[in-house]
């Protein structure tokens, strides 16, 4: 009889390290009242979060794996290629204010940032896009808007810092 025991003790901490981090991760990302939408580098959706929901009355599991064409075919008469392929290639990206018709025919005004997602090592991975709703009241909530970007970008740091020094790190460059 031969009794092999193998210490499965770091192993085991290391898996519950990145358990915790993917919860976290995945809370910060469902928690954002601002839309977080992220493409790979084939511009498919990988993740769209329940503010997206909410603002586009659509359903992450109508948008996820798919071409924005796919979802939005009125993209197809905008710039949206041109500006993916420049944030693509490293450029950031900023929209004004603008119209959108959510799936039960309402109106919404939004602004979208868009900004290369990087892994760790510097390249690009595809694109992250955080979205705003826009009230009538614009100026008013200047100041606010201001602030809660501040701090999201804070929030997106410690995030990308989080993502690309775990081993999910590699699971974003594919």
């Amino acid at each position: 009889v031969i009794v092999v025991l193998r210490d499965v003790t770091a192993r085991k901490a290391a898996e519950d390290a990145l358990r915790e981090s993917q919860q976290f991760n995945e809370q910060i990302i469902h928690s954002a009242r601002e839309g977080i939408v992220v493409y790979d580098n084939d511009l498919r959706f990988v993740e769209w979060n329940p503010f997206m929901e909410e603002l586009r009355g659509l359903g992450r599991e109508h948008v996820v794996g798919k071409h924005p064409f796919e979802v939005f075919p009125e993209l197809r008469a905008t710039e949206f290629l041109e500006v993916m392929q420049r944030v693509l290639n490293g450029d950031n990206y900023h929209t004004h204010d603008f119209p959108q018709m959510r799936t039960d025919g309402k109106q919404v005004w939004m602004t979208i940032r868009y900004q290369p997602l990087r892994s760790r090592e510097g390249n690009v991975t595809g694109v992250l896009g955080v979205v705003e709703r826009q009230t009538g009241n614009v100026d008013h909530h200047r100041p606010a808007r201001q602030l809660r970007a501040l701090l999201l970008l804070r929030l997106r740091l410690r995030l990308h810092r989080r993502l690309h020094h775990s081993p999910l790190c590699s699971r974003t460059t594919n």
